[in-house]
């Protein structure tokens, strides 16, 4: 079973991340790993803590002359904005930020809200891209191409670089955030990976858990969708009709997204999700004091203007980490070889 587990604090040593379960023999590109890392941090909408962090890395066993070996892969990712326990304390969240995990949080571990806050960052997010793109470079080997694409920023459909440009600048004037949507696309996947016999075996179960799992993602879709509820059950036009061809059988629309009944039908598998807006705002928004209970306005903090064009990154490297537990999982395999053989004969299903 493919696991990975991420511990670490926005503002303290670093982010520590374990790769549990992968077979040995994937090539690591380790310039391939610190551009991801690139474009996490230099995204569009990103704040000022970009300018702070380097972003590297350092994988700490697992690997050998740039392959795993089988072993759990660990990776080390120092921060360079570290606080100490003192600024820790001068930095209290008493207001707390509706939207954020803090109030939550604070009552659920009886603690600072602010120690909450900490963990719950989207900075966590960046070990995942991290174990996600070796989990990519493993899919590249095996033939699988992954890609992501914004498709909505606010209400505007597929946005020119001159319209994210103009909004972006209105959300910095006004200081509120925008949301978005993210439509991921992963191509080579063969027929059959998944299950329809138990709910947890279904392809779309470890898709939307993981997917939905990352910071301000608040919904996922497959295939067409939230469109399908507007369609009527007499129409053919959202049934992937399929035909005979010469070397089996192909399919003129993919409205499913790839995956019937639980199982990957051998088509693209599209995901998409939704960002909403990050929940901070320069003008602050009403809360209550945590201890006292009174009424109060949060405070500003440093925030991203949108989620959406970093979440982009992280959700193709997460989306590279699900495809590539669920075809371990299906396949089995303890060295790439092995999983290479086994995908070339699942292939000819």
């Amino acid at each position: 079973m493919l696991r990975y587990l991420t511990a670490g604090e926005s503002h303290g040593k670093g982010y520590l991340g374990i790769l549990d379960g992968l077979p040995s023999g994937i090539v690591i590109d380790q310039d391939f790993v610190l551009d991801r890392l690139k474009k996490r941090r230099e995204a569009i909408g990103r704040g000022e803590r970009k300018n702070i962090e380097q972003d590297v890395f350092e994988f700490f066993g697992g690997v050998h002359q740039n392959k795993t070996t089988g072993a759990p892969l660990g990776v080390l990712i120092p921060n360079k904005d570290v606080w100490t326990e003192e600024q820790l304390k001068g930095r209290l969240l008493d207001c707390v930020r509706p939207g954020h995990a803090d109030f939550v949080g604070a009552k659920k571990y009886a603690t600072e809200a602010r120690i909450v806050s900490e963990r719950a960052s989207a900075r966590h997010t960046i070990a995942s891209v991290v174990l996600g793109a070796v989990c990519r470079l493993a899919l590249l080997q095996l033939g699988i191409q992954i890609k992501g694409e914004v498709v909505s920023l606010g209400n505007l459909a597929l946005p020119t670089d001159q319209i994210v440009e103009n909004l972006l600048r209105e959300c910095a004037q006004k200081g509120t955030t925008v949301g978005g949507e993210v439509r991921l696309t992963a191509h080579g996947v063969p027929l059959g990976i998944g299950s329809c016999m138990q709910h947890d075996q279904r392809c779309e179960y470890a898709l939307a858990a993981n997917l939905m799992s990352i910071n301000a993602v608040k919904g996922v879709e497959i295939g067409l969708g939230f469109e399908f509820c507007k369609q009527w059950s007499a129409d053919k036009n959202f049934v992937d009709e399929i035909y005979a061809a010469k070397d089996g059988v192909v399919r003129k629309t993919n409205f499913a997204g790839g995956i019937e009944g639980g199982m990957t039908n051998g088509e693209d598998i599209v995901v998409t999700l939704a960002f909403k807006p990050i929940p901070s705002q320069k003008r602050g928004v009403q809360t209550i004091h945590i201890k006292t209970k009174e009424m109060c306005h949060t405070k500003y903090e440093r925030s991203d203007l949108t989620a959406v064009f970093a979440g982009q990154v992280i959700a193709e490297d997460i989306f590279a980490f699900v495809l590539f537990e669920q075809l371990l999982k299906h396949l089995g395999g303890d060295t790439m070889g092995v999983v290479q053989k086994r995908l070339n004969e699942q292939r000819v299903l």
